[in-house]
């Protein structure tokens, strides 16, 4: 279970049943207000020139998450896009992204960088070509996201980008024996 890290009397609680710290996670929220101040990126929207690199690249970073790259692949259409970076012929990153304007709802799902490529401004590249992206959908008002408070480096870009911490949230578990 997630928890505000200021909710003091619910993680004593927690802590009275026994249930046990895995990871503190923050969430950041983008309002569109502020797309008026990302740099004026062009969008690289992936072409299937490129499907077996972001499968690749996907897998081994995502080794055993909920989409494999290959599912990604699958599940592209006209509210769920990737969107790349490249140089010379060569991927240098990639950010699958879904937006369910239905619901004003719009999400950041994977988002990877060469090992290699990091530090060259990739990251903060993909990210504004997925907010620009995402903001087309008039329904869509923010992006959150959640962020191990562990991966600075993570933290650091989202925020140079425009991202605002929201909250702090402890995320518990608990070993339940039927």
């Amino acid at each position: 279970m997630f928890i505000n890290k200021e909710n003091k009397n619910c993680l004593k609680l927690a802590d009275n049943l026994h249930f046990i710290k895995e990871s503190e996670e923050i969430i950041l929220r983008f309002e569109r207000f502020y797309t008026d101040k990302l740099q004026d990126i062009p969008i690289v929207e992936l072409s299937s020139d490129y499907y077996r690199d972001v499968q690749l690249l996907h897998d081994k970073v995502f080794p055993n998450t909920y989409y494999s790259g290959n599912k990604i692949i699958e599940r592209l259409n006209d509210h769920r896009k990737v969107f790349v970076d490249k140089k010379d012929n060569k991927l240098m990153g990639y950010i699958y992204v879904e937006v369910n304007p239905a619901f004003g709802e719009g999400s950041i799902e994977f988002f990877a960088v060469d090992e290699s490529q990091r530090g060259k401004g990739i990251g903060n590249k993909l990210l504004i070509m997925a907010l620009k992206w995402l903001f087309t959908f008039d329904s869509v008002d923010d992006i959150t996201l959640c962020v191990n408070s562990t991966n600075e480096e993570a933290l650091n870009l989202y925020k140079m980008v425009g991202f605002k911490q929201e909250y702090q949230l402890c995320y518990l578990t608990k070993n339940v024996k039927e």
